[in-house]
């Protein structure tokens, strides 16, 4: 079975082709495991951004599961794709106008079945300890109290188990200056962009859509020792 999208982790594949590259010459790389990453969960066969849908990813053997972090009106951080309630809840208006004990009783499943109905929306300070050693998590940040997730990760000892995409680039220098050690994650389309990630974002990990993969990107991967993330998009069954 396939979803709607699908991202391929192709990172330690890459990270350990460098062998390849200023190593024992004629020497071919060692092969890595490709990681597998789903977007919003299992969102074929469960409502999108659920405990439902990271269950079935887990059931599923998938390595890590893509989570969108944003916060309430008093702060507290949920596993939510868009800035408004109405297209995956029972809720209206922007979730950052919503106080937490009111987001916590809004239905986030029934749209997609009724037998769904009780799903609500995650909130990290929950999520993360339930998928803890379960699946590792990338972390989608549409915005967010920066101290407060990294608390969050650290106090669950998750620092190896998951990385960090940013919708902002300024927010993502914060972030590593708050946090250097967590892996960031920056999209790019050339190798330059790869370059600029690295040195300028201090980026470990970028992500190319397939269709703009290339072998000079691949280089550029290998040279700088970035993970790859790979995305494609699958709308067949």
């Amino acid at each position: 079975m396939c979803f709607r999208w699908l991202r391929v982790l192709m990172g330690v594949l890459l990270m350990l082709s460098l062998s390849g590259v200023g190593g024992i010459p004629n020497t071919p790389p060692k092969p890595h495991p490709i990681e597998i990453i789903v977007h919003r969960g299992a969102n074929r066969v469960a409502p999108e951004n659920t405990y439902a849908a990271a269950q079935r990813c887990i059931d599923l053997g998938v390595d890590y599961l893509e989570v969108d972090v944003q916060p309430s009106k008093d702060g507290v951080l949920y596993n939510l794709h868009d800035l408004w309630l109405n297209r995956t809840t029972n809720g209206k208006g922007l979730l950052m106008s919503m106080e937490s004990r009111d987001v916590d009783q809004l239905d986030a499943g029934s749209w997609f079945g009724p037998e769904f109905a009780q799903e609500r929306i995650p909130r990290f300070d929950r999520f993360l300890p339930w998928l803890k050693g379960r699946i590792k998590v990338n972390f989608d940040i549409r915005a967010a109290d920066l101290h407060q997730l990294i608390d969050l990760v650290r106090s669950n000892h998750m620092e190896q188990e998951c990385f960090f995409n940013f919708m902002s680039l300024p927010l993502a220098l914060r972030f590593h200056q708050l946090a250097p050690d967590l892996t960031i994650k920056v999209n790019i389309s050339t190798p330059e962009e790869a370059g600029q990630a690295a040195l300028k974002y201090h980026a470990r990990a970028v992500e190319v859509p397939f269709p703009l993969l290339t072998p000079e990107i691949l280089e550029a991967c290998r040279r700088l020792q970035l993970k790859l993330v790979v995305c494609a998009m699958e709308n067949s069954r």
